[in-house]
């Protein structure tokens, strides 16, 4: 009875280890490397029997003649907790190599969902009874049809839209937190006809324009999208997006209030007095104005310090995982204070400045593995792990990156591969980050 026990524990044991590791089979990609994984995980964890209590033999036991006392010690050592041995096979050098191999195969790997190729519409409905047609329809017909979801698919890529892909429908979100949806419907008397429908969510309406006009160019590409619009009003703002607006100098003293203004306005506890104060900093040290930006990253790195640690004690606090059509505002002021950390970092005359600052400063080794943390949440956030990215590239000079974080070259390399097939511009900044840190 005891050997029965002894090997229905061992034979559960086994069956749970083999449950959990199956969760985890994205850790392999073909069969021989998945059944390889799992031989050398359970030559490590399988417990062995230890050797004070062998097992009851059927030349040793004999059937109503064994002794009390035994039976007693041995059912009172099972119940209590044991450390697990383990009797290792292997020579060491093969031990080593098998190490080296699950290492790497659970850092090149570690739980990272595999990103969309392509945008698989299934089968298109057919518009339903309630539907109100808009006049941002886009009507495509011909050999066309055949093509829109892979042109809108490559359009939101080049173009670094996130995008949800279900069925016929997609929901985008932009940079700038504009969000629309994009679905795909057949006309219920012209099955020769679909229809791309394009609808603004929330955000910006001149965004908008910008995204609608990138929709139209994919799916019609040799076709104007003023055609459908009454009173061509998509055209009226196209000269100012030409237009050469010069440098105007602003003293040093105007600097110093606006900065002053905007400590007093980050401790607000209303959300857009915040957010109005982060977007006119990011404007400040933004690289479009060389002479105002340089002044302004001097002046935050410097004399106005409390700017700074309020930018990286907010992205410190990272942001919880919502929906596409849940509230995201956390999530865009990150996306704010990380632009801004961005440009401070970018500013190439406070080289000295900032690498006293980072030296010094004790939230330096917190802010790279929090920098770490939203590059590996890109499925969720790309346009902050390219953000993230992008100054982690940055502190490269100022830092240790290899002492700061062991997890930085997966959290890298996963974020290129979603970018390569999904986001272009977490693709070039994830690349960068890999080249400059040489992970």
């Amino acid at each position: 009875m005891i050997a029965l026990a002894f090997c229905v524990s061992v034979a559960f044991s086994c069956i749970d280890c083999i449950a959990w590791l199956y969760s985890y089979h994205t850790f392999v990609t073909t069969s021989a490397e998945f059944f390889e994984f799992y031989a050398c995980v359970l030559l490590t964890i399988l417990p062995v029997v230890p050797s004070s209590h062998p097992l009851p033999s059927a030349g040793n036991c004999k059937e109503g003649n064994l002794e009390k006392d035994a039976i007693e010690e041995v059912d009172d050592d099972e119940t209590k907790p044991q450390l697990m041995s383990v009797q290792v096979t292997f020579p060491a050098e093969q031990s080593a190599v098998k190490g080296s191999y699950l290492k790497a195969k659970l850092d090149k790997n570690c739980c990272f969902p595999k990103p969309p190729t392509t945008w698989d519409t299934g089968i298109i409905p057919i518009v339903p009874s309630d539907y109100r047609q808009s006049r941002l329809v886009i009507k495509v017909s011909g050999p066309r049809m055949y093509n829109i979801a892979r042109n809108i698919f490559m359009s939101n890529k080049a173009r670094s839209v996130y995008a949800v892909y279900d069925k016929a429908t997609v929901k985008c979100k932009t940079s700038s937190y504009l969000k629309f949806t994009i679905r795909l419907l057949y006309l219920t008397t012209n099955m020769d006809i679909v229809l791309v429908d394009v609808r603004r969510v929330s955000g910006c309406a001149m965004a908008f324009r910008d995204e609608y006009q990138a929709v139209f160019q994919a799916v019609l590409p040799v076709e104007s999208p003023s055609r459908q619009l009454h009173g061509g009003t998509m055209n009226l703002f196209a000269g100012f997006e030409s237009m050469d607006i010069p440098d105007i100098p602003v003293e040093e003293d105007i600097i110093e209030r606006s900065l002053e203004i905007s400590m007093v306005n980050l401790k607000s506890k209303m959300y857009d007095t915040r957010i109005i104060t982060l977007q006119d900093l990011l404007l400040t040290t933004g690289p479009e104005s060389k002479e105002l930006s340089s002044t302004a990253c001097k002046l935050i790195l410097g004399k106005y310090e409390k700017i700074l640690e309020y930018v990286v004690n907010d992205i410190m606090k990272k942001v919880e995982i919502t929906g596409f059509n849940e509230d995201d505002s956390e999530e865009y002021q990150r996306s704010l204070n990380l632009n801004i950390l961005g440009n401070l970092l970018s500013s190439m005359n406070n080289y000295d400045t900032l690498d006293s600052l980072m030296q010094k400063s004790s939230w330096t080794v917190p802010l790279i593995d929090c920098l770490v943390w939203y590059v590996s949440m890109a499925t969720n956030y790309p346009w902050n792990a390219c953000l993230a990215a992008k100054c982690l590239r940055l502190l490269a000079p100022n830092v240790s990156m290899q002492k700061a974080n062991v997890g930085m070259n997966s959290a890298l390399e996963n974020a290129r591969r979603y970018g390569i097939a999904s986001y272009d511009l977490l693709e070039k900044e994830a690349n960068a980050a890999l080249l400059v840190l040489d992970v």
